[in-house]
């Protein structure tokens, strides 16, 4: 009879364990919403304000509402049945880049209703469109068999060619910060000069490491997801001196699959059975864990924004939050100065501008603070920052594509406090 409740004590145990599996130290679970498909998809999360696109290659585009992180909801399931390996949003137009046919331009102006608005086809033997991002009237795609392509996409409707770049054709994964073009290609970091995007131009290349990956950068900074010297790891890699570009650390992963993010100055990583993990790269050679969460799942992907991380634990999408973080909007921290004297938006540049330009602005108390932007009739037309931020320098960019020639006012408020700014869009 003992040896039975024994028996039955650990069998009890044993399923706790297992439906309960969480390990974690400074990140707390907010929410989840099942997403019924199959986990052995390429997944991407593209994060648009209240909304998280999940992309899912042969399963299509799902979209859930995170404006209550609590519970999350979906508010799309879309099909569009094709081999997604791509997807970027812009205003209320979706870029999805499919393995074979090149670039899709959805309207998503109805966010439950997509509706097509035109096709680039890729063509070639064995080309294949990888990743894409879209800056201003361009969309750049990192194409395998191929190199670097940018398409003129300033009319959705047709989008037109303006140059391939085939210096390094293996073509991986792509990221873009001010005027650079980040990609990876056969085991090199290459380094775009895209000012001019109808003629892009190499101005560097580093070779990591054979099988280097997904990459991200922010500031001086990349990290570039690598296969190589017997194992997976993610490398920080400085790329502030062109002609001296140099890895700093590394920073050991378990899957082939380990995707990563910056949010500096903490690095973001999804590692399989091993979870999410977040290190502290302020001193990017020497990186610091401080946070990780660990599912019976193994995790596929993740992105994150001011406060939460979302993240895809194989039919579960998941809201977390790094408490530590308290939910304070870190600042810039490559501006010259952390802690402003006073609270400041400063002139956006270019201003006159079409389509984007980039509004630079200091918080001098903590708080809950806003910037947002409104049209002549004072109805808001972007909210570009919203959340608790920390005295500090910020950065944010204005999208107007979809808008009409005029004058716009960008108003920044917290606090008690609040500065007007007018913009001028000219088309």
């Amino acid at each position: 009879m003992r040896l039975k409740y024994w028996f039955g004590l650990l069998i009890i145990l044993l399923v706790t364990h297992f439906i309960n599996a969480q390990e974690s130290l400074n990140i707390e679970l907010r929410g989840t919403v099942y997403l019924d498909f199959e986990s052995g998809y390429n997944v991407k999360l593209i994060c648009v304000n209240d909304l998280v696109f999940v992309m899912a290659d042969y399963a299509g585009v799902f979209v859930v509402d995170v404006s209550d992180p609590e519970n999350p909801e979906m508010v799309l399931d879309f099909d569009p049945e094709i081999h997604l390996n791509d997807l970027k949003v812009t205003g209320n137009i979706m870029y999805a880049l499919d393995e074979g046919v090149g670039l899709i331009v959805y309207d998503i102006t109805t966010i439950t209703d997509p509706v097509e608005l035109s096709r680039y086809e890729i063509t070639g033997q064995d080309v294949e469109g990888r990743e894409l991002e879209i800056v201003g009237n361009y969309a750049y795609l990192a194409v395998n068999n191929q190199g670097l392509m940018v398409l003129d996409v300033s009319d959705p409707n047709t989008p037109t060619l303006e140059t391939t770049i085939t210096d390094f054709g293996h073509a991986e994964s792509l990221a873009i910060e001010d005027d650079v073009a980040y990609m990876t290609s056969s085991g090199f970091l290459v380094l775009y000069e895209i000012s001019n995007p109808q003629a892009p131009e190499i101005i560097a290349s580093y070779y990591v490491e054979l099988g280097a990956g997904n990459i991200d950068v922010e500031g001086t900074v990349a990290s570039v997801g690598s296969i190589g010297g017997g194992g997976f790891s993610v490398k920080l890699i400085d790329v502030a001196d062109r002609d001296n570009i140099a890895v700093l650390s590394s920073i050991a992963a378990t899957t082939p699959d380990v995707t990563n993010e910056l949010h500096l100055p903490y690095l973001y990583i999804s590692d399989g059975t091993h979870g999410i993990r977040i290190s502290d790269i302020s001193d990017a050679a020497n990186p610091n864990e401080v946070a990780y969460y660990i599912d019976q799942r193994p995790v596929r992907c993740l992105t994150v924004d001011e406060q939460y991380i979302y993240a895809w634990f194989e039919r579960d999408f998941t809201v977390l939050e790094y408490t530590e973080w308290s939910g304070l909007e870190q600042p810039n921290v490559s501006a010259a100065s952390i802690s402003p004297v006073k609270f400041a938006l400063h002139p956006a540049y270019p201003n006159p501008f079409n389509p984007m330009t980039t509004l630079n602005f200091d918080v001098d108390i903590a708080g809950e603070m806003t910037l947002e932007v409104f049209n002549s009739s004072g109805q808001t037309v972007s909210l570009l920052r919203e959340g608790r931020m920390i005295p500090g320098s910020y950065q944010a960019q204005f999208n107007a594509v979809g808008l009409a020639s005029g004058v716009y006012f960008a108003v920044l408020q917290g606090q008690g406090q609040h500065i007007v700014q007018p913009l001028y869009l000219l088309k």
